[in-house]
């Protein structure tokens, strides 16, 4: 039985999908709003409960890893890319040629991993928004680039800055030397001349150690 539920996060509401017997859930989608429900699904929150408690502690900084039963899905060359997301630890990004390299795949065929990861069923669960252009670019994201922005911010792979209104924005592209003295200053509400003030409600991004090497 397919059963669903919707989920709010800091970056939208979420969509979880899962199919229920059993032996228990095991969860197939998690996609922002916009896809549609089927009619022969079955909205079941229950059924969701460990999966929206990780997600509220991932969003809450307390949680690095995802410990969720999933479902199998997608091509073998699919299933071999998103493997190699899985591998990609919180706070750290990795290029489309070091995910090609990663599944034995030639560098010509970078352009269908990059269709394999846009694939991605399990957005925020398999963290795809981790992979980066080799230029340093954000580059594509299934719901959006300023979701996939939050989300490195988010993880410490980004440096905040913030707009006039207050919103936080990542400041100079990937920061692949992370200041953290910087962001406590921040905290501190120090003015700074490339910085305008500080909301009161400064997120908790973290420092993160040296990103993978590029290929």
């Amino acid at each position: 039985m397919t059963v669903y539920t919707t989920a709010s996060s800091p970056a939208g509401d979420l969509l979880l999908v899962g199919e229920q017997s059993a032996t228990g859930l095991r969860l197939t989608a998690v996609s922002f709003a916009g896809k549609n429900i089927q009619p022969d699904w079955e909205h079941d929150p229950a059924a969701f409960e460990k999966v929206t408690r990780q997600l509220a502690e991932y969003f809450a900084g307390d949680r690095q890893a995802f410990e969720l039963d999933c479902a199998e899905s997608g091509t073998e060359f699919q299933r071999r890319v998103w493997a190699a997301l899985e591998t990609i630890p919180y706070g750290q990004t990795v290029t489309y040629g070091w995910v090609t390299a990663q599944v034995g795949a030639p560098r010509e065929r970078v352009r269908a991993v990059a269709a394999a990861i846009g694939a991605n069923p399990l957005l925020v669960v398999r963290p795809c928004h981790r992979v980066i252009g080799a230029d340093g670019s954000l580059t594509g994201y299934a719901a959006g680039l300023e979701r996939k922005e939050f989300l490195l911010t988010l993880e410490g792979a980004l440096q905040p800055h913030w707009d006039c209104d207050g919103r936080p924005r990542a400041r100079g592209g990937l920061a692949r030397n992370r200041n953290r003295a910087e962001l406590v200053r921040l905290r501190a509400g120090r003015p700074d001349p490339h910085f305008p003030a500080v909301p009161a409600n400064l997120p908790n991004v973290r420092s993160r150690g040296p990103f993978p090497v590029d290929h």
